[in-house]
Order: C-alpha cells, then structure tokens, then sequence
C-alpha cells in the first residue's frame, strides 16, 4: 500500500500548516485527513526548506498551492522480481490527463533511485505517471539482498517490468506508450528489457543517459588505478555479489551481446562524461542501429557521468519532441 501521512502527524506537517493558517486558510476544512500525501512542493519542504510557495502573502495561491498538494501523489512502494526486491517511488498524478501514458527509470552502479528525481519530477509535472526503483543490492536506496549475480542479472530488466505491472494497477486502461531508460548500468537493464521484450505490444521509447561502448585501444577509466581506488568504499554499497571486478565485465560483455530490433533508443551522454569516452555513444548508436532500430544520440556539452540530475531536461525535451509529453 503507498505510504500515507496523516494530517495529526505534528512532527512534519506544523510547521507546513502554521504558513498556511498564517495566511488566513481554513487548513481544517480543506485537508482531508488520510488524503494528504508526500508530493513534490513537500519534498522541497523536508529536503531544500524551500518556502517560497508556501510563504506566499497571497491567499488565492496559498490556496492553489494546497489544491496541488491534494491533487498529487508520492508514493513509496516496493517491487518484487522473482526472489528480488527493491524499494520504489511512485509519481502518481491522481488527475492524470494522460493515462495512456508511463515512465519508469532506473539508476547507475552504486547509485540511487534519489539520483533520478528530477527526471521523475519532470514526468511528473507534465501529468504522465512515473517509477523510479533503485537497482537491486544497491544499498543507498535498498536494504535488500541478491542471492547471486545471476538473479541480479535477470531480475533487474524485470523490474522494469513489474513496475510497469503497478501503474496499471492504478491505471487499468493506460500504459500503451511508455517511455524506460536509466543512467549506466539502469541503461543498460532497460536495454535487456527492450531485449527480452517485455513490452513488444507497446509504443516503446528507450532513453540511455550516460552509456556507451568502451574505447577501443586505449586504458579505459575503468582499469585505471584512479578509479579502481574509488571502488574501495563504493564497492561496499552494494552486495557482495556485485563486486566490481564481476559488474564490470559483465556490462562490458553485455553491451556487446546486446540483440533488439525494431526499437526506438535516444541516447544522452555529455561530452564531458570521461567514463562513456568521446565516441563511446556514438559506436554503440551505430551498433544498435545496424540491427534495425531508431536510434538518436545527444551530446550536451555539460552532463559528466557522476550528475545524471542535469539530464532531465534534455529528456523532457526529447519526449515532448516525440509528442509523448
């Protein structure tokens, strides 16, 4: 069930609701108790104390704002793959005009589900219902273990799935165009989603932030020892059965093996992003187009591989270049 906060709940919602009545709104009559949820103004509110809409002097907005909060919805939900399961958010816009529309993303080794917020926000903001889930035994956003790699490896591209699977929970008759993707390695599983064909039915978008072949006749940044002295502590943040030296290959080999058709990919990499390479995107584009699919590639001049953040626009823009926004 999704996560609710009721209104008596003092601790966080005193300090929300003395703004509001000190606008002079009647917050008693207009908060229904058991329907105000954690939603986006909120999470500015507990994570940035950014005021600025509540604070408003004018009680019409004030208003508004509260009518916002009613009207959305953040949900906390889990997803189970088989014996794999992982922590989620569920952006849910109770007044969706675009039912018949899903995202649903995922993030990079030793990464976090709270690394794509902003693409979920993005999503969010325009109606369209969305799921961010954390890779499984990644512990910044999951205390949950993975049995083995191999449930590791063919669980992750399912989540996808199951994911999709809980919006239509919500929404029985929408879903038919859905938009996955991730940053790295969430790129890569939604890839082998793609792949597998979980979703051979639907109007499919792919988007890959972050992703590409590795360089050809050079040290990549991998097996520097730079970055291998990096993976002493974020090797810790996942299961023991991610460890590097068995990730690493394996997405390297993955990348390769990888075998779609008939598919729409838009990749997004930064031209400063030093773990994908110069041309890295580009090969992988070449590789993948070669096989029968669409593929697009941008290269924003300021998107290094450690801040995926910065994507959002670039994929609200690619999205609503699709009419799917």
């Amino acid at each position: 069930a999704p996560t609710r906060i009721r209104t008596t709940d003092t601790r966080i919602f005193s300090p929300l609701l003395y703004r509001l009545s000190y606008q002079g709104i009647n917050y008693s009559s207009e908060i229904k108790d058991n329907r105000v949820l954690i939603i986006r103004q909120l999470v500015f509110y507990i994570f940035s104390s950014n005021y600025r809409l509540i604070r408003s002097k004018d009680c019409q907005k004030g208003r508004e704002t509260l009518n916002y909060l009613m009207e959305n919805t953040l949900r906390k939900i889990t997803l189970t793959a088989n014996k794999t399961t992982v922590n989620a958010l569920a952006f849910i816009p109770e007044n969706n005009t675009k039912p018949e529309r899903f995202a649903i993303f995922s993030h990079g080794f030793t990464s976090h589900k709270g690394s794509l917020l902003s693409w979920a926000s993005r999503m969010f903001e325009e109606g369209v219902a969305c799921v961010i889930f954390d890779q499984p035994g990644h512990f910044l956003g999951s205390f949950n273990e993975v049995e083995s790699f191999e449930d590791f490896a063919e669980d992750a591209p399912l989540l996808f799935l199951k994911a999709y699977e809980y919006l239509k929970t919500i929404y029985p008759d929408g879903g038919s165009k859905i938009a996955i993707g991730g940053h790295s390695l969430g790129a890569l599983t939604s890839l082998i989603a793609l792949e597998k064909e979980y979703f051979k039915s639907l109007d499919t978008l792919c988007i890959c932030v972050g992703f590409g072949l590795p360089p050809s006749g050079v040290t990549h940044i991998f097996a520097t020892p730079f970055y291998k002295s990096t993976l002493l502590i974020r090797g810790q943040l996942v299961s023991e059965k991610l460890n590097p030296d068995i990730v690493f290959p394996w997405i390297k080999e993955r990348k390769e093996e990888l075998q779609i058709v008939q598919a729409r990919v838009h990749f997004i990499t930064g031209e400063d992003d030093a773990v994908v390479g110069k041309d890295g995107t580009e090969r992988l584009a070449e590789f993948l187009e070669g096989q029968g699919n669409i593929v697009s590639v941008e290269k924003p001049k300021k998107l290094s591989h450690h801040m995926p953040e910065l994507a959002a626009a670039h994929i609200k823009k690619y999205l609503k270049d699709q009419s799917f926004l």
